[in-house]
């Protein structure tokens, strides 16, 4: 480009890469220079480098998009131009051809929009991603933004480490991983992305040319408060993967496949990974819909979150405390799976259905799970809402008073003592003691209001209420 023309690109704010500007030439075979010298002529206020709809840059070498510098290409969202069984990607414009040993780095506040990405040398459609390398996008800087782009054919579409606050929205992606974010301490945005086979589909391949071996969003290390809204994934090993982040929301977000192939799970939660929030999420013919691993004392939350034609299980707990609140498990082998002793589990509201096996299914002996008001739907005959043999009724050693834990309805009484004070209870809360042998619960206390002692042998039971300030009997029972 002549000094001319580089002192005026310094003065505007949109430059266009032609043949005419910033040395390009159509026959070059590496464009990387050119585009750089784009970027490059900007001051610190940045601009706008446009890609016209009928260029096509071969990206050969890393290429740095400065701060305040957006790469903008000619689409409001890049995908398809026809339909499924079309693939014409390797004739559209607008498009980066990057380098399987090149990478696109976003410094603060730069962005690329409206491009197509694919790897250099790609045909279409692809038989299988196989050949699928090298990451596309690189976030090495504060505020950077990746939108409404699509990325063909990389291993890794767009990463990012150690930087703040990124804006990932309205991106197609067929790689081997879609994207991932590394120690973000200050909230990540990843909204209404969608990761599906665009590069094979047209193949009318097998499954497993549908299938990829990666995960379509992963968080690790930190992830502070990040946000996934409205991103979707299908055919991927690991379809969203929360790993050792802190306080993450995902909300309607849908895991998809072809049908489970071994070891798939829609979602992971994992680590060290605090208060994870799973909002209106979906996961469908994945072999595990929801797997949770995290730590004792550590609660995540699937909240309205369905799961339905999993090959094993709707959601399987390895460790950490979890509520399931709402939403729908049906057309699996089991529903809710729990693997620990410690997990406090609390399942409410949930719709089970056509579940072959156990709706909840307590593989371990576990104290800690509650079971409120749920829908177990058609379960078929001589099938047990869950193994009662892994949920054993907690015991409490008679004494006066009685403490209760915070949770549980029904307990086994041991001992002889007597006693005629329980604490523990609050306004509406019933409890049910199931006593081991004789002992005497004695009326008349300012806590506990009885029709008269309760002198008690072995197997009586005994229900209470609580009104705020005592406990009365609703009933008793003698053996």
């Amino acid at each position: 480009m002549s000094n001319a023309l580089n002192n005026v690109a310094k003065l505007v704010s949109i430059v266009t890469i032609t043949e005419a500007s910033f040395g390009y030439s159509a026959a070059a075979a590496d464009h990387t220079a050119s585009v750089q010298a784009a970027v490059d002529s900007f001051g610190a206020a940045g601009g706008e480098v446009i890609v016209p709809s009928k260029l096509r840059l071969i990206i050969g070498s890393n290429l740095t998009i400065k701060p305040n510098v957006t790469l903008r290409g000619p689409y409001a969202v890049t995908g398809s131009p026809q339909d499924n069984t079309s693939a014409p990607y390797g004739t559209m414009g607008g498009a980066l051809l990057v380098s399987s040993t090149a990478t696109i780095t976003l410094k603060g506040g730069a962005s690329i929009a409206g491009l197509l990405l694919h790897r250099g040398g790609m045909t279409f459609p692809a038989a299988d991603s196989s050949a699928f390398a090298g990451t596309a996008v690189y976030i090495d800087g504060d505020d950077a933004g990746v939108f409404q782009c699509m990325f063909l054919g990389f291993g890794q579409a767009i990463a990012g480490s150690g930087r703040q606050r990124p804006r990932i929205y309205d991106n197609n992606i067929d790689c081997t991983a879609g994207i991932l974010i590394d120690n973000c301490a200050d909230i990540v945005y990843v909204t209404r992305n969608h990761c599906w086979p665009f590069a094979t589909i047209a193949a009318l391949g097998p499954a497993t040319s549908l299938q990829r071996s990666g995960a379509a969003y992963k968080f690790t290390t930190l992830g502070d408060w990040n946000k996934l809204t409205d991103c979707f994934s299908y055919g991927y090993f690991r379809g969203f993967w929360i790993n050792n982040c802190n306080s993450m929301t995902l909300l309607s977000c849908s895991a998809d496949s072809t049908g489970a192939f071994a070891g798939q799970i829609g979602y992971v939660v994992d680590g060290t990974s605090t208060d994870t929030r799973l909002i209106a999420c979906q996961a469908a013919a994945q072999e595990t819909g929801y797997f949770i691993s995290t730590a004792a004392g550590v609660h995540t939350r699937l909240i309205g979150s369905d799961s339905w034609a999993c090959a094993n299980h709707g959601v399987l707990i390895s460790s950490g405390d979890v509520g399931i609140l709402g939403g729908i498990q049906r057309d699996t082998a089991n529903g809710v799976t729990i693997n620990n002793a410690a997990s406090a589990v609390t399942i409410d509201g949930v719709r089970f259905n056509a579940i072959s096996g156990s709706p909840i299914n307590a593989a371990v002996s576990n104290s800690n799970i509650r079971i409120e008001s749920n829908d177990y739907g058609n379960l078929a005959a001589g099938v047990s809402v869950v193994n009662n043999a892994n949920r054993p009724v907690t015991s409490l050693a008679s004494a006066d008073p009685i403490n209760l834990p915070a949770s549980g309805e029904l307990f086994n009484i041991t001992g002889v003592t007597a006693f005629g004070t329980i604490n523990g209870g609050w306004a509406g809360r019933r409890i049910t003691f199931k006593f081991a042998g004789a002992l005497t619960v004695n009326d008349g206390g300012a806590s506990l209001k009885l029709a008269g002692n309760f002198v008690t042998t072995a197997d009586d039971t005994m229900t209470l209420m609580h009104d705020g300030t005592a406990w009365y009997e609703l009933s008793r029972s003698v053996n």
